[in-house]
């Protein structure tokens, strides 16, 4: 009988344990469940933003060819002026951008006028020697600049002769395109004939 009492007594706490261990390992399935969850919503939030994004920019179009009602702010466009003067001002804006941040301005030539999509674009080819933190701080410009402008072409290489250092005074040449648009004067009515 006393064997019998202790048997009892060994499986009792063995029982217990089992439902323990049994509860643990669901409620750690429970957690993972609910951190997988977590982390796929935060992945599907994200995944939206990016797609409302580029729905916006797949939404906007620029008016047919020829049309000059536009709904495009005025603030995007070079000045409305002479086409030299506008070269001539968007060189000295270039200038000025690459005199703030310490990058040597070497060549600035200008670009023939170019219209596509409703727009006349006008630009420079630059090149310009400074450290990478000049140039940053001019690419940085350049992108954030009003009115508008556009880099179609760029090219950058290092003049350390040290591919592989990333340091902040490593000297390097950047040879960019850099286009301002300006908005189509609208065609002139035709005078009539006596």
């Amino acid at each position: 009988m006393n064997a019998r009492i202790k048997r009892l007594q060994f499986h009792i706490p063995l029982r217990v344990w089992l439902l323990l261990v049994l509860t643990a390992v669901t409620g750690l399935f429970l957690l993972f469940a609910i951190w997988q969850w977590s982390s796929d919503r935060t992945e599907i939030d994200e995944a939206l933003q990016a797609y409302d994004k580029v729905r916006a920019v797949a939404a906007y179009r620029l008016p047919p060819e020829g049309d000059q009602s536009s709904d495009l702010p005025e603030t995007i466009f070079l000045p409305d002026a002479p086409d030299a003067v506008v070269a001539a001002d968007l060189q000295a804006r270039i200038r000025q951008m690459a005199s703030a941040h310490g990058v040597d301005l070497m060549r600035a030539d200008g670009l023939p006028l170019k219209e596509e999509g409703g727009l006349k674009m006008t630009g420079a080819r630059v090149e310009m020697n400074g450290t990478l933190t000049g140039i940053y701080g001019v690419l940085h410009d350049i992108d954030t600049s009003m009115p508008v402008l556009a880099t179609p072409r760029a090219a950058l290489r290092n003049i350390n002769g040290s591919a592989g250092d990333a340091q902040a005074d490593t000297r390097l040449v950047l040879d960019i395109d850099i286009v301002g648009f300006l908005k189509l004067r609208a065609a002139e009515p035709a005078k009539a004939s006596p």
